[in-house]
This record gives structure tokens, C-alpha cells and sequence, in this order.
């Protein structure tokens, strides 16, 4: 028996676990029955939250990873913004890894999408953003994680130089900037680098993917 817990946005499958209120138990997780656990995930768990008045359609990309395991253990959801500026967009740099992002992350509780997205963008570049439509879900595979990323066309509301940054990102030196969307598109677009790193070949790949969406949604 598996069970599905819930912690800030990450759902981990758990062997021995019973009942309770976030936890649900199921006949077996593995890449075959994920249908199943994500229809039982989103009615029960609520792990992509309450239906929310954004947009009426989203494109859906699902990327496997080489070092996907095929065993699925962990789903995260995360929210991420692209804001545009004078067609700059706002990313953010780890500076001790020399690499980008674009701003987002996982759910607090009882968010929904559009105010886990919110938050997430305020809380790492200090940018206040009203949400114009959610248009993209970037499905990804690795290890034995499925990393859920909505992406969210934002418009700027405010900027106020004040972040809230958690301890990890204090130590990878994060930073917030803005970019020229084309030369963005161009290093992320560098993806195939870094195939010996598998980690930054897969962030690079996903957020290029996004921003090539966003050129073909932003009308």
C-alpha cells in the first residue's frame, strides 16, 4: 500500500503510512497507473488547487529526463510567472551556480495557483504582479519525480525591492534581474551544454520551452 503526503507543494509516496487527513491510500504508484494517481491526487489531495477563472485553454508539454527511474515517488507543484517589461523579462540568477530561472516555486497551504504564483515572484525579485492567464503546463520526469510547472503570463503591478528569500536561496546568492526576452531565449536555449549536468540541462530546457510558448500566446 502507498500513501500520498503532502508538504509545501511536494506530494511523497509513502510505504507505511495510514489514514489522516492529507494522506490517501492507493493500490500502487508506478508510470503506467499515473492517470489514476493524478485523478485521485486532483479530487482528493487537491493537488493542483480550486478551479480558477484564468484562461480557457493551456498547452501541456511532458518532458522525460534520461535519468527518470520509470518509479515514481514524489510529485511537485510549482507556479511560475513570466513578467514582461518593455520586453524585458524579470528572471532570476543563482549567482554560485551561475544560472537562471525563471521566478516560481511550490504551493503554501491552502493556496491557490494564481496566489502560490503571486507570492512566489514578490517573495524572489520583490515585483508585485497581477495575473493575466495561465498558458502553459510543463510536465516533467526525473529520478523518480514528476515536477509540475504551471506557467503564468503576468503583467507588472508594482516594484518594490523588497524580497523574502529562504535560507537555500540565501546561499546560492540569488538575484533578481531583468533580461531581454530574445537574449533570455538564447541561454536558455544553450540547453545541450550542459548535458553533463543533467540538472541545469533539464531547468535550461524547460524554461526555453516556456518562453518559445509565451512568444506564440502573448497576443
Amino acid at each position: 500500500v502507498v500513501s500520498i503526503k503532502k508538504n509545501r507543494g511536494i506530494y511523497i509516496f509513502n510505504t507505511k503510512c495510514g489514514f489522516k487527513e492529507e494522506n490517501l491510500k492507493v493500490d500502487k504508484v508506478n508510470n503506467d497507473d499515473m492517470d489514476y494517481v493524478h485523478m485521485i491526487v486532483n479530487e482528493v489531495v487537491n493537488i493542483r488547487p480550486r478551479k480558477e477563472k484564468v484562461n480557457n485553454s493551456v498547452d501541456n508539454i511532458k518532458l522525460i529526463s534520461p535519468d527518470y527511474s520509470r518509479h515514481l515517488e514524489v510529485i511537485r507543484v510549482a507556479n511560475r510567472g513570466i513578467v514582461i517589461k518593455d520586453n524585458l523579462v524579470l528572471l532570476c540568477y543563482e549567482e554560485d551556480d551561475d544560472q537562471y530561472i525563471i521566478p516560481g516555486g511550490g504551493l503554501e497551504d491552502n493556496e491557490t495557483n494564481i496566489e502560490g504564483c503571486i507570492r512566489e515572484v514578490k517573495e524572489e525579485t520583490g515585483v508585485i504582479v497581477n495575473v493575466k492567464k495561465e498558458y502553459l503546463v510543463i510536465d516533467e520526469f526525473f529520478l523518480n519525480m514528476e515536477h509540475i510547472n504551471h506557467y503564468f503570463i503576468c503583467e507588472v503591478k508594482e516594484e518594490t525591492n523588497k524580497l523574502n528569500l529562504t535560507d537555500l536561496e540565501i546561499k546560492h546568492n540569488l538575484k533578481s534581474m531583468w533580461i531581454d526576452i530574445n537574449e533570455a531565449i538564447k541561454i536558455f536555449g544553450k540547453y545541450n551544454e550542459y548535458k553533463d549536468n543533467i540538472s541545469k540541462y533539464g531547468l535550461y530546457r524547460r524554461e526555453y520551452l516556456a518562453l518559445c510558448k509565451y512568444l506564440e500566446n502573448k497576443d
